[in-house]
Formats: structure tokens, sequence, C-alpha cells
């Protein structure tokens, strides 16, 4: 587990307990008044235990716990979906060029670097791809050359307006780089940030196995359901 889901689940877990903590507390002041005005509170409530138990075989405090636990996997879940996003991203835009993973994980990198967003990119080189230019790292390095041999202006806005379509003023910001900022830049970029092969099978092995948690999680959440209807409806009829 990363330092960041970590302090994301421990976050979920003292916010559930906090909330736990209001929760109960505010049940003992509800029991109390219940009882001043002679209500039966508690015993309403023993009543739904029993019937919960009795159908589902687990008590209202087992069943509180389940749903904290399921809170804790949902914030995982959440985590772990940039990751796959991101993975997604670099296949789609490695697909359209034809470069590796590595490759165009690097050069995406280097394009949030100079605002250029992965969208803008890819539409940008979808453009070009079409024309037959090369959109590879070695084929920006090539178009960064020709685009600074060109006039400040209106030269170089054609150039980008004709290379890359309408997000060609976007790109420009990485050509502005040149050869060897781009150079330097991709190989700057973190490791942690590196698409390879292996991340990508990882990042696959990853998504399935949220799917598979999310199946089993709606399926615990429709027998819990389905359990406690029928429970807390024989319950109330009881009352």
């Amino acid at each position: 587990m990363t330092d960041d889901v970590r302090i994301q689940v421990n976050a979920m877990v003292d916010g559930a307990v906090t909330n736990l903590n209001k929760v109960n507390t505010a049940l003992g002041k509800t029991g109390t008044a219940a009882e001043k005005s002679g209500g039966g509170f508690k015993s309403m409530v023993g009543k739904v235990d029993g019937g919960v138990r009795s159908i589902t075989g687990m008590s209202l405090s087992t069943l509180g716990w389940v749903g904290a636990a399921l809170k804790v996997v949902d914030v995982v879940k959440k985590s772990v979906d940039g990751f796959i996003q991101y993975s997604n991203q670099i296949q789609d835009i490695s697909r359209l060029t034809g470069a590796s993973a590595e490759e165009m994980s690097r050069l995406v990198q280097v394009g949030d670097d100079v605002r250029l967003t992965y969208e803008q990119m890819k539409t940008s080189m979808q453009i070009a791809s079409k024309q037959g230019i090369d959109v590879s790292i070695d084929g920006i390095k090539r178009l960064s050359e020709q685009y600074a041999q060109l006039e400040p202006g209106l030269e170089r806005s054609q150039f980008l307006l004709t290379t890359f379509g309408r997000s060609g003023a976007d790109m420009g910001r990485l050509l502005e780089m040149g050869a060897d900022g781009i150079d330097k830049a991709t190989a700057a970029v973190s490791a942690g940030l590196v698409m390879d092969e292996k991340a990508i099978a990882k990042a696959e092995a990853l998504r399935l196995a949220k799917d598979n948690l999310g199946d089993s999680i709606t399926a615990l959440e429709n027998q819990l359901a389905g359990a406690l209807v029928p429970a807390l409806a024989a319950v109330v009829e009881g009352l």
C-alpha cells in the first residue's frame, strides 16, 4: 500500500470512528429521552437486533462494521482509479503513434509540465498521424527543429495549425523546448510516472481485480438488503 493510500485509509477510519461516536452519543441521548418519556427505545432496538440476527446471522453491531469496512474498500478503489486511467491513456496514445508505452508516458509528462493536457496532445497527434507525420519523441524533436527555423508569428502559427490542427498553439509550447530540451526533459521524468509494459500489465490486472471486487461488494450489499428488509418489516409489524 502506498503512503497516499495509507493516509487516505487512515483518514477514512478516523472519520468513521468519529462519526460512529457521534451516532452512539446521539443514540444514547435519544434512548435516555425515550426512557424518561416512558418510551421503549431500548426495547425497540433489541427487537430490531433480534430480528436481524435471526435472518442474517449477524447483529446490528456486526453489520455496522461491515459498512465501515466497505467504506474503506471504496477509498482504496478510488485511489487506484488514477493509475488505471493513466495506464489506459498511455496505451491509447501509444497505439495511436506506434511508439512504446514508456516513450509516450515520458512525452505525456513533459507535455504536462508545459501545460499541454493529455487530450490536447492526443488530438494533435491524431491529426499529425493522419498526415503521415512521425509523432514519436524523435519525430517531435525533428518537428521542433523545423519550428525553430521559422519566423516567429505567422509562419510558426501556420506550421502549428497545419501540423496539429486547433491544438497547434498548445503543441507549440512543447516544440519551443527544442530537441535538446525535450531530450533532457523526457530523460528526467520520474520513474514512478513511466509506464513500461510491466506497469501496463499490472494496471490491467488491477483493473480486473477492482472489477471483481466491485461485483463482490454489490453482491454482498444485495444480500444484506434482501435480508434486512424482511427482518425490519417483521419487527415493525410486531411493535
